[in-house]
């Protein structure tokens, strides 16, 4: 399964040695770190990293760990033991969890502490939900309180999702440190023994914790169900119904879903009506009828949804690679690993990027500004060969007699006869250099952040446009402008902009927050056309994705604004004014 390095970042931090961190490990040691663990480390294939976690780690002691762990701390590289918990918790999350061996002693020593960390961070977030949560009430009267009930379900799509990788990481760990072909058992100390019957415990905990979830989870839902519902009955404007049909969409087949899985493990909720046999069929019953009502809304209602929630993952999501910018090797050959995000635990509300004083929500404001920062290209330069020519000439000049005078015959006074063709050899040396760049790779473009999600958003979201009326857009503009996190920033350029100029923006007191559909799909369209510029071989991608679009004035504005970004960044970037067409350099120039 061993898979090969295909894009690096040019701001990464040279692998030589820096500091003392590895001197008391003897120099075999040393060297392999160095030339072997840091790259892999390095590279974020979990394959990889735990083969070499796992033919190094036997051979260090508890000093030389925390030195090589420095060692990788001071590269800006996670310690051994998060190494090898990402490494299995991103191939578990592939599928791949009963083909990875088991831990060796040395390997779980690592392990162990790494997982009951995870699953007791895990628990602690389940309780600051629940407090956080306790008292909190469905509005029944009146209209749906869209970004309310919508921030409230992100909070436990992403409390679930911690949870459950919890569970199944407690669960997968103690198979891979009990593993008999491992051995670990008999001969782990044993404090690490008890560490490894405390996962079970933990494990139960998590569990109970979800179950917990489940039931907030269905009030919760079941109280917007009832009352959307109500509200479709007597619902007339095109908004109240837009929202009503799209949480009984949404909801109905969640309720029974997390009533399957209570049926299915026989687990009783305190609240009694939860447990009802014939809840289930009661909620798609209802659920059907009312959908049914009004099929066009109902495409408008999850076109609008997914749509958004796609943007929200290419906006704010991170990977396991290239600082949180690219997704895992795997999703260059696996459809589940291009799912492979992280997102934020809360509803994320973004900052100015051009106020320092304030951490970067999200941390890059502009994805394309970064990525185009990797290559996995390279400038191939051949040199070429001395060669040898050989033919027959009409254009050569051949001695004749000469008279008695010293004149040539056959009429040429200068003695040479101008068209006497005899045969040649010609031998030229020359050394020319041939510089052309290696051939695309369309897979590439896979692993990038933002290419699938913000592409799947454009998708959904300009079939709605599509199909709307303007005062039915004017409705999504609405609901969109109300929520935060789908706000932008613009004039990004200001950043690095010394003084005034005519590439200046005008306005005065302008604080470029913009918000709206028009900038939602504006701002996707913008990434995924950068992305296809720098990784595909897709004629003219800016003008392709954008015909037949109502964001035209946005999207020109992002454009526009990335141009002076760009521009002024290369100004005054010191490494830029050092290149000509004279330069030996010829690989940071491709990537610049």
């Amino acid at each position: 399964m061993a898979l090969p390095v295909v894009m690096c970042l040019f701001t990464w931090m040279p692998l030589s040695a820096r500091g003392d961190a590895l001197t008391k490990l003897p120099r075999t040691l040393q060297k392999t770190v160095r030339e072997q663990l840091l790259p892999v480390v390095a590279g974020g294939n979990p394959v990889l990293q735990l083969q070499e976690v796992a033919d190094i780690v036997p051979k260090l002691n508890e000093a030389q760990t925390k030195a090589v762990d420095a060692f990788l701390a001071e590269h800006k590289l996670p310690a051994l033991a998060v190494v090898v918990v990402d490494a299995r918790s991103t191939l578990m999350g592939y599928g791949f969890a009963a083909q990875m061996p088991g831990a060796s002693p040395k390997e779980a020593e690592l392990l162990v502490p790494e997982v009951t960390r995870r699953m007791e961070e895990a628990l602690v977030e389940s309780r600051q939900f629940h407090q956080k949560a306790n008292g909190d009430k469905v509005n029944q009267d009146g209209a749906i309180d869209f970004a309310a009930n919508e921030n409230r379900l992100y909070e436990m799509r992403a409390l679930r999702r911690r949870l459950e990788a919890a569970g199944q990481l407690g669960r997968y760990s103690r198979d891979w440190i009990t593993d008999p072909k491992a051995r670990t058992r008999s001969v782990i100390s044993p404090d690490h023994q008890a560490r490894i019957d405390q996962l079970a415990g933990l494990t139960t905990q998590v569990q109970q914790a979800s179950y917990a979830l489940d039931e907030y989870e269905l009030t919760f839902r079941l109280a917007q169900f009832r009352h959307a519902v109500k509200l479709l009955d007597g619902a007339v404007a095109f908004r109240d119904r837009l929202l009503a049909i799209g949480v009984i969409d949404e909801d109905g087949p969640a309720i029974r879903e997390v009533l399957g899985r209570a049926a299915q493990a026989n687990w009783q909720y305190t609240n009694a009506e939860l447990n009802d046999p014939n809840l289930s069929v009661t909620i798609q019953a209802t659920g059907d009828a009312a959908l049914a009502t009004s099929p066009e809304i109902l495409e408008k209602s999850r076109l609008f949804r997914q749509g958004l929630q796609w943007w929200l993952r290419g906006r704010y999501g991170r990977g396991p690679d290239g600082y949180g910018l690219l997704k895992s090797e795997l999703a260059l050959i696996s459809p589940a690993a291009q799912m492979g995000i992280y997102l934020p635990n809360e509803t994320p509300t973004p900052t100015d990027p051009a106020n320092p004083s304030k951490t970067a929500v999200p941390e890059v404001d502009r994805r394309h500004h970064y990525i185009w920062g990797m290559e996995y290209r390279r400038v191939q330069q051949v040199s070429s060969e001395s060669m040898t020519a050989t033919g027959k000439s009409t254009n050569r000049w051949t001695p004749v007699p000469l008279d008695s005078r010293g004149r040539g015959t056959g009429g040429n006074p200068s003695g040479r006869s101008q068209y006497d063709s005899v045969p040649f050899t010609v031998v030229s040396h020359w050394n020319v250099v041939q510089s052309s760049i290696t051939a695309e790779d369309s897979r590439f473009i896979n692993r990038l952040v933002g290419f699938q999600e913000y592409s799947n958003a454009l998708q959904k979201l300009d079939r709605l446009s599509s199909l709307s009326t303007p005062e039915e857009f004017a409705v999504y503009d609405e609901l969109v402008g109300q929520r935060d996190e789908f706000c932008i920033y613009t004039n990004l350029s200001r950043r690095w902009e010394r003084q005034p100029s005519s590439l200046s923006s005008t306005i005065a007191g302008e604080k470029y927050e913009r918000r709206g559909m028009r900038w939602v799909t504006a701002l996707a369209r913008t990434e995924v056309g950068s992305m296809l510029t720098a990784f595909s071989s897709v004629p003219n991608p800016y003008d392709l994705i954008a015909v037949g679009t109502n964001d035209q004035q946005e999207y020109h504005d992002l454009l526009l604004d990335g141009t002076r970004a760009h521009y002024w960044a290369l100004k005054q970037d010191p490494a830029w004014s050092d290149f000509d067409r004279f330069s030996r350099d010829v690989q940071r120039p491709l990537t610049y």
